[in-house]
């Protein structure tokens, strides 16, 4: 089950004076499309494993709520504080371990965990399963190497109206 339309997956777009995509457009899209089919797999198969009650979200990653609060909910542009510790998925590897203050809906952040702050409310916990497409890209970063699917554990520690 793949939704690619939240994380803005990579397409790849011909000239715009052409009415047909070229064999070479049409061969990248298809091979982000096997990829992304790949990653969402790979994530299918983690949920299982867990035992936990993850949810999918229609953006396409998956949730768990670990710590549940009546704190206020986190509405886009709130600023908030949060901290999260990002792993490899596959190696468990810490990419990042981040604790700062980011404006909700300004993609400050990785996209995985800037859409799951709707998802919040002030104090709660999170583990998130996200594929690359939603984490570091296609390409990676830095000391994130390409197609990295991640494991997030997400608190949000304050929320300031801003």
């Amino acid at each position: 089950m793949s939704v690619l339309v939240g994380c803005g997956r990579v397409r790849p777009q011909g000239p715009a004076n052409r009415q047909e995509p070229d064999s070479t457009a049409l061969a990248l899209m298809e091979m982000n499309f096997r990829l992304a089919e790949q990653a969402d797999a790979i994530l299918i198969d983690t949920v299982r494993a867990s035992g936990l009650p993850f949810v999918l979200d229609n953006r396409s990653f998956w949730y768990v709520r670990l710590i549940a609060t009546e704190g206020p909910e986190v509405k886009e542009g709130m600023h908030v504080d949060y901290s999260a510790v990002i792993r490899d998925l596959k190696t468990g590897a810490l990419i990042e371990d981040v604790a700062e203050e980011v404006e909700v809906g300004k993609r400050l952040t990785l996209r995985a965990i800037d859409m799951a702050f709707d998802k919040m409310r002030e104090g709660e916990a999170f583990r998130l399963l996200a594929p690359f497409y939603c984490a570091y890209g296609r390409d990676g970063r830095d000391n994130v190497p390409p197609l990295t699917n991640v494991s997030i554990e997400l608190t949000v520690n304050n929320i300031t109206k801003k």
